[in-house]
C-alpha cells in the first residue's frame, strides 16, 4: 500500500481470508482496488493493482513509479486472481499546486525511464498518460502512439492508451482521427465501456448526433468487465446517462432527459450535476412543481452553495422575476462551481437583461473557457460596443470571426467599427 492510502476493515477482514485461505498453485498474486476519489464530491476511479502476493523472491517491484508487480509474476509462469478488496487513495486528492508539482516530478522520472527503456510500452504509456493529465497533447499523441506500436494487443494497458490518445486528439480538434482511432479500438476491445464513451463524445462533436446517441445507449448496456483497467466507472452508467439526457435535451427530447436524469441520480446520488440539470429540465419544461421537489433533494443531498444559488436564480428567471434573479446571478460572478454550459446560461441572461458590466465578466470567463467556439466572442464584442469599449470589441469580434470566418453578423459589427473609427 502507499502511504496516503488507507483500507476499510471490512477489506481488511476479507484480505485476512484470502491470505489464510487455500490458493491454486499458479495464483501468484490477487488483485486488489485502488478507489481514486475525484475533485467532485461523488467521482470516483478505480485503479486494479496486483497487492497481495506470493512471498516469492523472483516477484519484485518494476519501474520507478507506478510500480508493477504483474510483469514478473508473468515472467513466472503464474497467474492473478481478483478479489473483493479495495484501499482508498487519498492523495488523489491533493491541492491543485500539488497535483501540478507531482506531475512535473513525474515527468523527470518517466523521461529518465523511457531514456533507459524506449522501447518499453509501459514506461512510454505512464509518460503519454502524464502529458496528457498536463494538457500536453501533441507530446501525449507522441508517447501514446509510440506506446501501441510495440505493445502487445493483450497487454492491461493498450484500452486505456487507446482511450487517452483519442481523448488527445479531441482536445487538438482532430475529431475525424480521433473517431477512428476510437472505432479501431472497439473492433478489439468491444466491451470497452471508456471507449465507448469517449467514441459518443467524438461522435457529438462531429455532429453525429444519432450515432453519438447510439454510443450513449450501448455504454449503458455494457455489462461490468473482468480484466485489469482503470476506469471512472461512473462513465458506464450515470455519466453517460447524463451526457445522453443533455444530448436529447439539445433535441427536443425533455422528457426522455428527465427519466435519464433521474436514473442518473439514482445510481449515484451525490453527484450534482445531475441534480443541478434534473431542474433545469423540469423549470425549462415549466413543471415548476417538480422543479421545487427535485430542488429541495438537491439540497438535502449536496448543500452546496454556489450551485444552489445559480439553479435558485434559473428557478426565479423561469418563472419571470429578472430581478430576483439577477440578484442571485451577480453572486456567481467569480464562481468557480458552474460548468461552461451553466456559464453561457449566465452570460445569455446578462447579455439580455443587463447589467453589461456583468455581462462582459461571464461572457469574457465564457468565452476563455471555449477557445474553439466563436459565438462567445461575439457576444462579448456586442457588449463592448453597447458599452463603447470599441478596441476591445473589435479584438473580440475578431478572434469570433477567426473562429466562424462565414458569420456575416460578425463580420457586419467589425464593417461598422472600423467606420465609426474612420468617421472619428
Amino acid at each position: 500500500m502507499d502511504t496516503d492510502d488507507y483500507i476499510p476493515p471490512h477489506c481488511g477482514r476479507l484480505l485476512r481470508g484470502i491470505a489464510e485461505g487455500s490458493h491454486a498453485p499458479d495464483i501468484l498474486g490477487y488483485g486488489v482496488q485502488v478507489h481514486c476519489p475525484g475533485d467532485v464530491e461523488g467521482d470516483l476511479t478505480i485503479v486494479d493493482h496486483v497487492k497481495l502476493v506470493r512471498n516469492h523472491p523472483a516477484i519484485r517491484f518494476e519501474f520507478r513509479i507506478h510500480e508493477q508487480l504483474l510483469p514478473s509474476i508473468r515472467r513466472l509462469g503464474g497467474d492473478v486472481a481478483r478479489s473483493n478488496v479495495y484501499v482508498v487513495h487519498e492523495g488523489s486528492r491533493p491541492t491543485p499546486e500539488m497535483r501540478a508539482h507531482k506531475r512535473e516530478r513525474d515527468l523527470r522520472i518517466l523521461a529518465k525511464e523511457v531514456e533507459d527503456r524506449p522501447n518499453h510500452p509501459f514506461a512510454l504509456f505512464n509518460l503519454g498518460m502524464t502529458h496528457s493529465d498536463l494538457g500536453n497533447h501533441e507530446l501525449a499523441c507522441q508517447f501514446l502512439e509510440r506506446c501501441l506500436a510495440v505493445s502487445d494487443i493483450n497487454e492491461s494497458q493498450v484500452p486505456k492508451a487507446i482511450a487517452l490518445l483519442v481523448g488527445s486528439l479531441a482536445a487538438l480538434g482532430r475529431y475525424d482521427q480521433a473517431a477512428r482511432a476510437c472505432e479501431q479500438g472497439i473492433d478489439t476491445f468491444n466491451d470497452d465501456i471508456e471507449l465507448w464513451f469517449r467514441y459518443a463524445i467524438v461522435l457529438n462533436d462531429l455532429d453525429r448526433v444519432d450515432e453519438a446517441i447510439s454510443a450513449y445507449q450501448r455504454v449503458i448496456s455494457i455489462p461490468n468487465q473482468q480484466r485489469f483497467r482503470s476506469v471512472d466507472p461512473g462513465v458506464g452508467t450515470y455519466k453517460a446517462m447524463f451526457n445522453l439526457s443533455m444530448l436529447l435535451r439539445h433535441h427536443g427530447r425533455a422528457s426522455h432527459a428527465e427519466s435519464l436524469l433521474r436514473e442518473a441520480i439514482r445510481c449515484n446520488p451525490l453527484w450534482a450535476p445531475a441534480h443541478q440539470k434534473l431542474v433545469e429540465v423540469l423549470l425549462e419544461g415549466r413543471k415548476f412543481n417538480a422543479a421545487e421537489i427535485a430542488l429541495e433533494a438537491f439540497q438535502k443531498t449536496l448543500p452546496n452553495e454556489e450551485l444552489l444559488t445559480y439553479v435558485e436564480g434559473r428557478r426565479l428567471e423561469a418563472q419571470g422575476d429578472i430581478e430576483a434573479a439577477r440578484d442571485k446571478f451577480a453572486t456567481l460572478l467569480q464562481s468557480n462551481a458552474l460548468d461552461s454550459e451553466s456559464l453561457e446560461s449566465l452570460g445569455r441572461f446578462f447579455f439580455e437583461h443587463g447589467p453589461d458590466d456583468q455581462a462582459v465578466i461571464v461572457l469574457s470567463r465564457l468565452a476563455e473557457s471555449r477557445p474553439s467556439d466563436g459565438a462567445p466572442w461575439h457576444n462579448l464584442g456586442a457588449v463592448q460596443i453597447r458599452l463603447g469599449m470599441l478596441d476591445a470589441a473589435r479584438d473580440s469580434l475578431e478572434r469570433s470571426l477567426a473562429l466562424r470566418p462565414d458569420a456575416h453578423h460578425t463580420r457586419t459589427l467589425i464593417e461598422q467599427l472600423v467606420v465609426s473609427a474612420e468617421s472619428v
